[in-house]
C-alpha cells in the first residue's frame, strides 16, 4: 500500500505516483519515498525500473537510472557518469552529456537508500539536494529513506509517499503465490490469522 502526503495520509495508486507529484517553482520533482526497514522501499524501486523497461509503466520517461547508494563506488561518485550503468567510460560520459543537454528532461533518477548513504556531502547528496546546479533541471528525482533520516529531504521535497506495506488484498495475493502447492498449509494460515487479528495486523512487511 502507498500514501501520498497531503497534510494527512492520501492513498495512491503505484500507476499514479508520477503524474499525481508535484512540480517546484523551479521546476524540480524531488519525491521522497518513506518507510521503515524492511518495508519494501528498494522491492519498489526495483518494481518501478521492472515496469518501466516492460513498458507496463512510466511511459513518460526516456531514461531510468537506479542509483543504490549503499553502495561504496556510487558515495564516491564525482560526476554524472560515475553512477549510469554502462559497458565503458566512454559510453557512461556520452549519455551524461545527453542528458545535460536536455536538463534531464523525461529521465528518472531513482536514488535508494537515503538513510544509508554514509558521505552526505559528496556529489550525490549536493544532486538531490540542488539538481538545477548540475544541469537536472527537469529530472524527476526519487529518494527512499527510513524516516529517522527523512528530515532535511522532507524540506526539499515536492511530494512524499508513504510506503505501507501489504494491505489486506495484497496480502492474501501473497500468500497465495507462496504457498500455491501447499493447500492445506495454506487454509490452516489464514485461519490462524483469522482467529489472531493481531498477528494478521502485523503481517503487512513483504518479505
Amino acid at each position: 500500500e502507498l500514501a501520498m502526503r497531503k497534510g494527512k495520509k492520501v492513498p495512491i495508486q503505484l500507476k499514479d505516483i508520477f503524474s499525481k507529484c508535484k512540480t517546484a517553482k523551479d521546476g524540480r520533482k524531488l519525491l521522497v519515498f518513506e518507510g521503515p526497514p524492511g518495508i519494501g522501499k528498494s522491492t519498489l524501486i526495483i518494481h518501478i525500473c521492472h515496469n518501466w523497461e516492460k513498458r507496463n509503466l512510466f511511459s513518460q520517461f526516456k531514461w531510468v537510472i537506479r542509483v543504490p547508494l549503499r553502495d561504496e563506488a556510487i558515495q564516491n561518485a564525482t560526476c554524472l557518469a560515475d553512477i549510469i550503468p554502462a559497458r565503458s567510460r566512454e559510453e557512461a560520459e556520452a549519455f551524461a552529456k545527453v542528458i545535460l543537454e536536455s536538463l534531464g528532461s523525461e529521465g528518472l533518477l531513482l536514488c535508494d537508500g537515503w538513510d544509508e548513504h554514509s558521505h552526505r556531502t559528496t556529489f550525490l547528496a549536493d544532486l538531490v539536494e540542488n539538481p538545477i546546479k548540475f544541469g537536472l533541471n527537469l529530472c524527476t528525482i526519487v529518494v527512499t529513506t527510513r524516516p529517522v533520516a527523512a528530515d532535511k529531504l522532507r524540506r526539499l521535497a515536492t511530494s512524499r509517499i508513504e510506503i505501507m506495506g501489504f494491505g489486506v488484498e495484497e496480502r492474501l495475493d501473497y500468500f497465495k503465490a507462496t504457498l500455491e502447492d501447499y493447500e492445506e498449509e495454506l487454509e490452516e494460515l489464514l485461519e490462524h490469522l483469522d482467529k489472531h487479528p493481531l498477528i494478521a495486523g502485523s503481517a503487512y512487511i513483504p518479505v
